[in-house]
């Protein structure tokens, strides 16, 4: 069945249907990209951010026990490594427990080889402070400065490096993301308003298509109604019609239109034969008048002629009396 067939209320079925599941589907879209969007800054805050924060805690832990490992080294007071042992300790568990926060939020395969590198690098640098401290605490000055003048530094150098390349790939990460989530943002702005754009122009033009399929056909049925109340009959039915009410309107007019005409006309057939028949009548009468006085001066006539005849006859009887 074409749209134009449809009852009315199918097509405003059809158009507040479409309408509405344009805005769910855009509600939908919105609702996907606002899960989207959420789960991307949950991973940049739940899991980029804190291991961002645990690289850097570990990066001032390293740069600590750097500087009191330097301090124990080129001082001659031996009581620094008593001194410093509980904030080494303190760094060092510190340090391990932001080693393994790291190492649950890390995905990418180039950020866990940098972690690998910097955990070896960390036990070399762990073994060389320990040992810088133990020929510190024997009274091993000089040993203790060479270890760290030609093991430790390199170590320490290259340690902080290493913690310094994840930290920048993870900042890196950090950025990139923040990016996606800015671009899938607007993304989804223009994806809303093109679904709502799509929804305002469907819904305008499935307005005019339902308005246009209404109002035709009952201006047509508004003019055909005023032709019959001005007795005008000489309108042409329509070839088609559609199965909605307004089609059906128009058929109920036209066949009125016609049945009016065919009894019209059958009125105009009976009154002229009624007034052939009164003309006939009228020329009867007019005939039998003619035929009245034709005979009544006949009559008349033949009475002045029994009265002549009488008079003829009287005459005779009255000659002999003299």
């Amino acid at each position: 069945m074409s749209y134009g067939n449809w009852p009315i209320g199918r097509k405003l079925a059809a158009v507040l249907g479409s309408i509405l599941l344009l805005f769910v589907s855009s509600s939908g879209l919105a609702i996907y990209q606002s899960l989207q969007q959420d789960r991307m800054l949950s991973h940049m805050m739940n899991e980029v951010l804190v291991t961002e924060r645990a690289l850097k805690n570990w990066s001032m832990n390293v740069t600590a026990g750097v500087q009191r490992a330097a301090a124990i080294a080129k001082s001659d007071d031996a009581s620094l490594v008593q001194y410093f042992d509980k904030a080494t300790k303190e760094a060092t568990a510190d340090t391990a427990v932001q080693m393994k926060i790291i190492n649950a939020h890390l995905r990418d395969p180039a950020q866990l080889a940098l972690l690998e590198k910097s955990s070896k690098l960390r036990d070399a640098y762990l073994a060389q402070r320990k040992e810088i401290a133990a020929l510190k605490a024997a009274g091993n000055a000089e040993g203790a400065h060479r270890v760290f003048t030609q093991q430790f530094e390199p170590t320490m150098t290259a340690y902080l490096q290493s913690v310094a390349d994840l930290a920048d790939a993870q900042r890196a990460l950090f950025d990139q993301l923040s990016a996606q989530s800015r671009q899938s943002r607007t993304a989804s702005m223009w994806q809303l308003g093109v679904f709502t754009s799509a929804a305002l122009a469907l819904g305008l033009l499935c307005a005019v298509l339902v308005t246009r399929s209404i109002t035709r056909p009952l201006h047509l049925a508004q003019q055909a109604a005023r032709e019959v109340a001005a007795l005008d009959l000489s309108g042409t039915p329509q070839t088609h019609y559609h199965s909605d009410e307004t089609g059906q309107l128009l058929r109920s007019l036209d066949e009125m239109r016609s049945t009016l005409n065919r009894t019209m006309g059958q009125v105009l057939q009976s009154a002229q034969s009624i007034s052939t028949a009164s003309e006939q009548v009228a020329s009867g009468s007019n005939d039998l008048s003619s035929r009245t006085e034709t005979t009544a001066a006949n009559l008349e006539q033949s009475a002045s002629a029994i009265e002549q005849l009488s008079s003829s006859a009287r005459k005779p009887r009255a000659r002999p009396r003299r």
